[in-house]
């Protein structure tokens, strides 16, 4: 798996370096690996896709979609990963109209584009 974390400290993200074990999150420095003070940091997962232009998508993100069969319009959507609802994959909320999981069918059926995240951008969320 791969992360980023956002630091709502000094408002920026920590993309490379980083190990997730079962002592928590650890940042690696040249000497070892160190525990990384979490206050005002969030974990974010790598979706293991990328968008229309090869941008990584990650929970968290907010993308816009549109479908290329019949060329609508573009929506907006936020992708999260769902296992709080025992649900353990990444979605799209407001939900993406289709009869299986919203981020793997827009991917199969649309144009996305990542166009923020919550952390920078939260303006652009749409209500769920």
């Amino acid at each position: 798996m791969k992360f980023r974390v956002w630091c709502g400290t000094n408002k920026d993200w920590i993309k490379n370096n980083i190990s997730i074990t079962n002592k928590g999150i650890l940042l690696k420095q040249v000497g070892g690996q160190f525990p990384m003070n979490m206050e005002n940091r969030f974990v974010q997962r790598f979706t293991g896709l990328t968008d229309s232009k090869g941008t990584e998508i990650y929970e968290g993100d907010i993308v816009r979609i549109r479908p290329l069969e019949y060329g609508y319009d573009w929506h907006i959507h936020r992708v999260a990963y769902c296992s709080h609802m025992d649900y353990p994959a990444f979605d799209l909320f407001p939900r993406f109209d289709c009869e299986a999981n919203g981020l793997s069918c827009a991917m199969a059926t649309c144009e996305i584009e990542v166009i923020g995240n919550i952390f920078e951008n939260p303006e652009l969320m749409c209500s769920e």
